[in-house]
């Protein structure tokens, strides 16, 4: 099995740790951090132009990729880069909108790719003392 990257990866992987590091010092995620929402929405659709969060669908679902690998390139550099956007609820989210929602959640599936819509998960675990409800 080759778990060498591909060319679009690196160029992904590139592309977005010269972004972080150019555009998204500490300085900017700590103002980004301590904002009302927690996350910035210009930022979120920066990142989604530079296809970080096309990168975690597959091409069924609007995205570009969708593998493990297309995520794990994603999420190392946004690790690496200590991201507060909210991009595992936008991938745990849009998952179940693909799995799940059918043709009449497709559209919002779309906008979350595109950048336009952000999304939150959320789930409850035995024994947490949470109740989830909706």
């Amino acid at each position: 099995m080759d778990f060498q990257h591909t060319e679009d990866r690196r160029m992904l992987a590139d592309t977005l740790n010269r972004f972080i590091a150019e555009q998204y010092a500490f300085p900017v995620r700590d103002r980004i951090a301590q904002s009302a929402d927690g996350f910035d929405r210009a930022m979120w659709r920066r990142f989604a132009e530079l296809g970080a969060i096309g990168a975690l669908f597959p091409e069924a679902d609007g995205g570009f990729g969708g593998a493990g690998f297309d995520i794990a390139v994603v999420f190392e550099c946004l690790g690496r880069g200590l991201v507060v956007e909210p991009f595992l609820g936008a991938l745990l989210a849009g998952r179940a909108l693909s799995l799940a929602g059918g043709d009449a959640h497709r559209d919002k599936l779309a906008a979350l790719i595109d950048g336009s819509a952000s999304a939150a998960f959320a789930h409850d675990e035995p024994g947490s003392h949470y109740e989830l409800t909706t």
